[in-house]
């Protein structure tokens, strides 16, 4: 709430774009640090300083499950970005091209920028000594830490080679991946009734108000791939898409995707308006039923017919049939039916007239 005050009463006379009517965290937190870039010092600078260096430390903390990261390591970093055959020195020049026009990077010395984020800023602080020549530096909160590596995050779903992402390295905490969310507005893309009682609706990528990157146009990309990286990058991408859609992933195409380590227990995967079904596809992908495994068919489903007006029947291969209400979105109906049994006998022709 301070944050939030701070930021609303900072805005004025400052020309900087913000989130209007911030709604979560992430936007919140986006707001304040937009405006600690353009209050305090040279804009060129901060900004190198927040959206790339402190995002940057803050990433090898999570990545090293750490609250701490030293001086050596730091300073190793900044030396690797000064050399463009490194990878970072890669990333970092691609970073000048996105956020800067041609000529107009500062001339700065880059081992400078990092002492303000103490001493100006106040974002990191001294936690520990080691030696005379290795300090310690944490985030002075452990949100910072967390919201900077989600816009690490988002920085790279927005500009960068998806398949060799960080996305495929590391399963990220729910508290990253929820600030990942609010800051790619995962929550403009979940669905929505038009009215009360009225047909669904699937916002995709290009009614989002924003130019902002897509998880689910990314997880595209992992079709057709397992093993560890797939498998990593995928729980990454449809946790950003079940934490910003507040669990409702209908109508999605699943298909051919490493899920193994999704955990997606309690999420819902098919929506109803009247005749109309919105189930979300799996043909082809790879599960882990102990994730997956909500109130509906644990077997695969082999036959599914409806009424025509409020109920859907189906069954699975283990002889499990069920009835849906698609009014109420209820099962008013489970039986299974044991191998030998009589399915389509009097006695359970009787159990399946409807209430």
């Amino acid at each position: 709430l301070n944050i939030f005050t701070d930021a609303e009463t900072s805005k004025n006379g400052l020309h900087v774009k913000l989130n209007e009517n911030p709604e979560n965290c992430g936007q919140i937190l986006e707001n304040f640090f937009q405006l600690q870039i353009h209050k305090i010092g040279e804009l060129a600078t901060n900004k190198i300083l927040f959206q790339y260096l402190l995002p940057e430390i803050a990433f090898r903390m999570v990545k090293n499950d750490s609250r701490v990261i030293s001086t050596m390591e730091i300073w190793s970093f900044l030396d690797e970005i000064k050399k463009e055959q490194t990878n970072a020195g890669r990333r970092f020049e691609f970073y000048k091209r996105k956020q800067f026009s041609p000529g107009r990077f500062p001339s700065i010395n880059i081992e400078n920028l990092f002492p303000q984020a103490e001493d100006k800023f106040g974002f990191l602080r001294t936690t520990e000594i080691d030696n005379e020549i290795n300090t310690y530096y944490e985030f002075s909160h452990q949100l910072w830490r967390d919201f900077f590596c989600a816009c690490k995050i988002a920085f790279e779903m927005t500009y960068v080679n998806q398949e060799i992402s960080i996305l495929a390295t590391l399963a990220f905490s729910d508290d990253v991946l929820t600030l990942v969310a609010d800051l790619t507005r995962e929550n403009t893309r979940m669905p929505y009734q038009k009215e009360s009682g009225g047909d669904w609706v699937f916002p995709s990528s290009k009614e989002v108000k924003y130019r902002l990157p897509s998880a689910e146009k990314i997880l595209s990309l992992w079709r057709n791939k397992n093993g560890r990286s797939a498998q990593i990058a995928v729980y990454n991408l449809l946790t950003i898409m079940r934490l910003g859609r507040k669990n409702n992933l209908a109508n999605l195409n699943l298909s051919n995707l490493d899920l193994r380590l999704c955990k997606m227990n309690g999420c819902k995967f098919v929506e109803f308006w009247r005749e109309k079904i919105y189930p979300s596809i799996f043909d082809n992908s790879w599960l882990n039923l102990n994730f997956f495994i909500n109130d509906g068919h644990s077997a695969q489903i082999t036959a599914v017919c409806t009424d025509g007006k409020n109920f859907i029947f189906s069954g699975d291969s283990s002889g499990e049939v069920r009835c849906l209400d698609i009014r109420t979105k209820n099962w008013i109906f489970i039986k299974n039916f044991s191998a030998g049994e009589a399915v389509g006998s009097e006695e359970h022709t009787s159990e399946l007239q409807s209430p």
